[in-house]
C-alpha cells in the first residue's frame, strides 16, 4: 500500500554500476550474519505516476557484485522516513530476470508470477530468491 517499503529480489548480472548520483533520506546497505556492513548507499528515490494508484517512488541501482559476498552477504535492508524492511537468504519474495539471449540485455523482471511467465523465443529465464548469488 501507499507508505510502504518494499525491496525486490536482487540479482547478479554482468552490467555497468548504476549508483546513485546524490544522497538522500533512504539508505540501503548489506550486511553479513555478524552485521557488518559490506556496502550502503543513500539515495532519493525517482517519483513515478503509476496509473490510478497515484505516485509511486522507485529505485534501481547495479551495484559492483564482490565475489567474497556470495557467501558473506547475509541480508539487504532498506531504511527511510516510512521505516526499515529486510530481505535475507530465508526470507524474501521470488522474481525472474528475462534476458535477451543474443544482445544479453535485460528484458524485464518478473515478480508476481516468475517461472516462464513473460518469455518469449529467445529470451532466458533466471529466477531468483531473496539475495544475489554469483552466476558462477
Amino acid at each position: 500500500g501507499a507508505g510502504e517499503l518494499r525491496l525486490e529480489p536482487a540479482f547478479v548480472y554482468p552490467t555497468t554500476a548504476r549508483l546513485p548520483s546524490s544522497a538522500g533520506p533512504y539508505r540501503l546497505s548489506g550486511r553479513d550474519a555478524a552485521g557488518r556492513t559490506l556496502f550502503s548507499l543513500s539515495f532519493t528515490p525517482t517519483s513515478l505516476a503509476h496509473g490510478t494508484g497515484g505516485e509511486h517512488r522507485a529505485f534501481a541501482f547495479a551495484i559492483p557484485f564482490d565475489a567474497a559476498w556470495t557467501e558473506t552477504l547475509d541480508r539487504l535492508t532498506l531504511q527511510g522516513p516510512e521505516g526499515t524492511v529486510t530481505l535475507d537468504r530465508a526470507r524474501g519474495g521470488r522474481a525472474a530476470l528475462l534476458v535477451d539471449e543474443v544482445t544479453g540485455r535485460v528484458r524485464g523482471i518478473v515478480r508476481h508470477s516468475p517461472g516462464t511467465a513473460g518469455a518469449t523465443a529467445g529470451t532466458t529465464v533466471r529466477t531468483l530468491r531473496g539475495l544475489p548469488r554469483h552466476p558462477g
